[in-house]
């Protein structure tokens, strides 16, 4: 049975989720405070690119609208940001506000979800209070549950489609309703407490951050052994029982760079491994700019390829490449930056990649695009680049390319 749905954040959560249920027949309104936002999709603009994302747009529309208010609903789902402050603790402002913004609306039966990613308790002692306030009683007059997504950019639909998705309720009854509306999932959806399900979601992406930091600190441990830590790792994980993760020049993303601040600050335990793991990603920008300082001359015209945290796609949050932007600027060079997925109306140190490599002698490749692993010969015809610093390994036809008189100099090779 369709359902009239309301999701609170049209972010690159919220708007894929809005049109998947959309899709499904549901009648949503997309809610969101950025009214430049609102205007461009009521006007068939969508605000960010994403695979597969335009085309669902296409099939979904008719079943979808978008405001900056909030209106009465069978269910309501929370997709808004939670950002970190300054003291490194999760900031619930917007949670807070979308949650109050529910309660002037809700009525017996409706479902309440809550999808951002939230400190370990969130749903049972913030969201559920609030709402209760109405007079309501949850489990009974109304039903709140918490279900995260996982998705990473480039792959939102795919994976909110196919992957694993738990869900969490304040009670059994709660949990079951949140299940049954997640008809678009193709994959088991286990059942368990919300405060569970807003762990379990911290686990994931707290492993992920622990796992790079040690490959990033086996990075830095090669230096003084003068070896390609990528080729030492490339053959310690040809054991069975060994994954190491890639190391890199930071940690992006709006998920592993914050989620493990969630766990710290709902804990007392100090120093722990979270904690250093967390601190060591952050320093890695500084170490590339190090090596890159090493391996550059005080006259290098720069351009510095990817702005993105992740390949191929258009996100730059918590991106490393803005940190070694902002370190290399402060030392007096002038940076240019390509990126093919930017454009100078939003970043205006954005250039044409063609244009840009016949004005630089060097270049910094802090994001493994496919245009950027894939730079050949043919690419630098007629150009003074003399150096390619590649901080991700990601360098497809590296022998080509130093046949060319072309060094390269790869993060991590101190061999």
């Amino acid at each position: 049975m369709s359902k009239s749905i309301c999701i609170l954040g049209l972010g690159y959560i919220g708007l894929p989720t809005a049109l998947l249920f959309a899709k499904e027949g549901n009648t949503v309104l997309g809610v969101d405070i950025d009214q430049d936002k609102i205007q461009k999709l009521n006007q068939e603009i969508l605000p960010f690119e994403e695979t597969g994302l335009k085309k669902l747009y296409e099939n979904a529309k008719h079943n979808f609208t978008a405001s900056t208010s909030t209106k009465p609903s069978d269910v309501f789902l929370i997709a808004v940001p939670t950002p970190i402050t300054k003291e490194k603790k999760c900031d619930l402002r917007y949670v807070v506000a979308a949650t109050n913004s529910i309660k002037n609306h809700l009525k017996k039966g409706d479902l309440v979800i809550l999808e951002s990613t939230v400190r370990p308790r969130t749903t049972i002692d913030i969201v559920k209070p609030i709402l209760e306030e109405t007079g309501l009683i949850c489990g009974q007059d109304f039903f709140l549950a918490y279900v995260p997504e996982k998705a990473i950019p480039g792959k939102t639909l795919e994976e909110m489609q196919n992957n694993h998705r738990l869900i969490g309720g304040i009670t059994k009854s709660c949990a079951q309703r949140a299940k049954e509306l997640y008809t678009f999932v193709k994959t088991d959806m286990p059942i368990t407490s919300a405060t569970t399900c807003e762990t379990v979601k911290l686990f994931e992406n707290t492993y992920r951050d622990v796992n790079i930091a040690l490959a990033n600190e086996f990075k830095i441990l090669s230096k003084d052994f003068k070896i390609n830590v990528h080729e030492a790792i490339r053959y310690a994980n040809k054991h069975p029982r060994v994954n190491i993760h890639s190391p890199g020049p930071g940690v992006g993303g709006h998920c592993i760079p914050i989620d493990p601040y969630f766990l710290i600050d709902s804990t007392k335990s100090k120093n722990s491994l979270i904690e250093k793991s967390r601190s060591l990603n952050n320093q890695m920008p500084d170490h590339a700019v190090e090596f890159i300082l090493n391996k550059i001359n005080p006259n290098a015209k720069i351009a510095l390829c990817g702005l993105s945290y992740k390949a191929n796609v258009d996100d730059d949050r918590e991106s490393p490449s803005y940190q070694i932007y902002e370190q290399l600027t402060q030392k007096g060079y002038d940076i240019i930056i390509i990126d093919p997925y930017f454009t100078n109306k939003k970043h205006p140190k954005i250039k044409k990649q063609s244009n840009t490599i016949k004005n630089v002698n060097t270049l910094i490749i802090a994001t493994n695009h496919k245009e950027f692993e894939e730079f050949s010969a043919k690419d630098f015809e007629d150009s003074p680049v003399h150096t390619i610093i590649d901080l991700k390994s990601c360098l497809k036809n590296k022998q080509e390319l130093q046949n060319k008189n072309i060094t390269i100099h790869t993060f991590g090779d101190y061999s």
